[in-house]
């Protein structure tokens, strides 16, 4: 929260800015421990092992980040999967574009 405070701070008016999270139905999402402030550390599986701690986003999640003073103009949610390997690899984020 703080980060988007400062970005948005510093952006200019009508200035647009595009965020691009991981979101939580990321398999590594799945296979850490969730902290109280969203971080989620000791990923063991999916393609983010050793990656420290992440935050993933459920849409809620990220279009309470993103609401006031923000203005979202565009919202996509990117789901690829891998489909080689012994078990299902998902890799999910999503894309938005919010202006001041």
């Amino acid at each position: 929260r703080q980060a988007m405070r400062e970005i948005h701070r510093v952006l200019e008016t009508g200035g647009k800015f595009f965020f691009n999270p991981y979101s939580a139905e990321h398999t590594s999402a799945q296979c850490g421990r969730l902290l109280a402030d969203n971080l989620t550390v000791d990923i063991q599986g999916g393609r983010l092992i050793g990656c420290g701690q992440l935050c993933f986003y459920s849409r809620a999640q990220l279009e309470e980040l993103l609401s006031e003073p923000w203005q979202i103009e565009s919202l996509s949610h990117v789901l690829i999967q891998e489909l080689l390997g012994s078990t299902p690899d998902v890799h999910s984020e999503w894309r938005a574009i919010a202006k001041k």
